[in-house]
């Protein structure tokens, strides 16, 4: 999904389908890189949720960069998380990553049951993969290829959790970012181009249903020292 104020670089087909009244008859080409200030005022009039409101795009979508026309597809990957572990999903940009990060998964804690898989982003761009358990590593390989964005890496953990691991891991010096790292269910929105697939962003659970009470506050205190024993 896109956000209605973010489309000023798409195409009017897109950017207005639903609001062909905001479209002035200077911009009815569909090749115009209109004004983002004016698009937003038009929207927010148009739309009661100003800041908020979501515009669902067509399954392609054209962007035009430098003047030339680029299509998009986007995809949304559900991921799986076997019963009782955590992903860790992020970018690196090195074939380096996956034994220096099987290195930082041993020796932060030696107990831990990892798989790691990495997407190879050239030369013969292969799904390289370490860990030192057989169901995690095949389930890292899987998500790794249906996500199959270059220079992706799924890591899987069992026996921990990813506050125990994800400084370390940032600190790889391959490493270029963390998308996500959780037990919730997982989805992975994934851009595709003529030239491959790319990580726009994650769905990490659900979305807030309220804002905490003062009980709520006693629970979450209570969870933290009594079932993780983060705290004293």
């Amino acid at each position: 999904m896109f956000s209605a104020f973010s489309t000023h670089s798409l195409n009017t087909s897109f950017a207005f389908s639903r609001f062909p009244e905001a479209i002035p008859t200077s911009w009815t080409s569909s090749r115009t890189v209109f004004p983002f200030s004016e698009t937003t005022r038009r929207m927010k009039e148009l739309l009661p949720i100003s800041s908020t409101a979501i515009i669902s795009p067509p399954p392609g979508v054209r962007i035009f960069l430098g003047g030339e026309s680029v299509s998009i597809q986007l995809e949304v990957v559900d991921v799986a998380i076997p019963e009782n572990a955590n992903i860790i999903l992020g970018h690196s940009h090195f074939i380096k990553t996956v034994e220096d990060l099987y290195e930082v998964m041993v020796t932060t804690n030696p107990n831990l049951k990892f798989g790691i898989a990495f997407n190879e982003a050239s030369g013969p761009c292969l799904i390289r993969h370490e860990g030192n358990d057989e169901e995690l590593v095949n389930q890292a390989i899987e998500t790794a290829k249906k996500i199959g964005a270059g220079h992706t890496f799924v890591i899987y953990i069992r026996g921990g959790y990813p506050i125990n691991i994800l400084n370390q891991i940032k600190n790889v010096q391959e490493v270029c970012r963390i998308y996500t790292a959780t037990a919730n269910p997982l989805q992975v929105i994934v851009g595709i181009t003529s030239q491959g697939r790319a990580v726009l962003g994650v769905v990490d659970g659900y979305s807030p249903k309220g804002v905490e009470g003062d009980e709520d506050k006693r629970k979450r205190h209570a969870f933290l020292r009594e079932i993780t024993k983060y705290k004293k």
